[in-house]
C-alpha cells in the first residue's frame, strides 16, 4: 500500500513539473518580439518606394518597437504637386501593397506578410512651394 502511495505521488509530481515546464515554455514563446528588425532591415527600400527623386529637407527618424509592432516616421519636401505625388507614389507602390484609403489630404497603402500586416499611411499638406509630406509605417500582427 505505502509503495502504492509513493508512486502515485510520485507520478503527480512529475506531472505537475512537467505542466510547469510547458507554461514557462509558453510564457516565454508569448514574451518574444514576432518581428524585431524587420522594418529596420526595410527602411531603405521603403524611403525608395515613397520618396520621389528631388525630395528636400528628408528626415526619417529611427523604428520604434512596442510589444506587438514595430513603427518609423519620414518626412520630405517634395518639388511634386499634390495630383502628380499621389500617381507617382501610387504607381511605386501598387506592385506590392493594395491602396486602402485616399482622401484629400491622406493616403494609406496595406500588404500582407503572412503572419503580419505592414501599412503605410502618407500625410500630404501642400503650401505654395513645396509639398510637405509625412510617411508612417507599421508592422503588426495579422
Amino acid at each position: 500500500m505505502l509503495l502504492l502511495l509513493r508512486n502515485r505521488w510520485a507520478s503527480t509530481r512529475s506531472l505537475t513539473g512537467a505542466l510547469l515546464i510547458l507554461t514557462v515554455g509558453l510564457w516565454q514563446s508569448c514574451e518574444q518580439r514576432p518581428f524585431t528588425g524587420y522594418l529596420a532591415n526595410h527602411s531603405a527600400e521603403l524611403m525608395k518606394l515613397t520618396v520621389p527623386i528631388g525630395a528636400t529637407n528628408v528626415s526619417q527618424e529611427g523604428v520604434k518597437r512596442a510589444e506587438w509592432s514595430e513603427s518609423s516616421f519620414s518626412g520630405f519636401d517634395a518639388n511634386l504637386d499634390r495630383a502628380q505625388y499621389v500617381e507617382w507614389v501610387t504607381n511605386k507602390l501598387k506592385s506590392e501593397f493594395n491602396l486602402v484609403k485616399s482622401s484629400g489630404d491622406s493616403l494609406a497603402f496595406a500588404k500582407n506578410l503572412g503572419s503580419h500586416a505592414e501599412t503605410i499611411v502618407i500625410h500630404l499638406n501642400p503650401d505654395r512651394e513645396n509639398l510637405h509630406v509625412r510617411v508612417s509605417v507599421k508592422v503588426v500582427p495579422d
